[in-house]
């Protein structure tokens, strides 16, 4: 898996081969690091995204975990408080 910060987010993601070699799956979870940088409070924790999906590479599989993890930080981001 992938290690990047996004913003004040630090945000895992990466492809994960299916059973019996069927394909990839799409991964990510997403943290908060702003309040101590040596806690990582889970976001979302680790999970499948794209679910309908079986990719035929792990770079494309991990290239749609990005996305998502992006557009859902953007989202989170946009999102009013309460």
């Amino acid at each position: 898996m992938a290690t990047e910060y996004i913003g004040e987010y630090l945000v895992e993601y990466g492809g994960e081969a299916l059973c019996l070699g069927k394909g990839w799956a799409a991964y990510i979870a997403i943290y908060d690091v702003t309040r101590n940088p040596a806690f990582r409070a889970a976001l979302i924790p680790r999970q499948r995204v794209s679910l309908d999906t079986v990719f035929l590479t792990e770079e494309a599989a991990t290239e749609r975990a990005r996305e998502v993890a992006v557009a859902k930080i953007g989202r989170s981001a946009g999102a009013k408080p309460g």
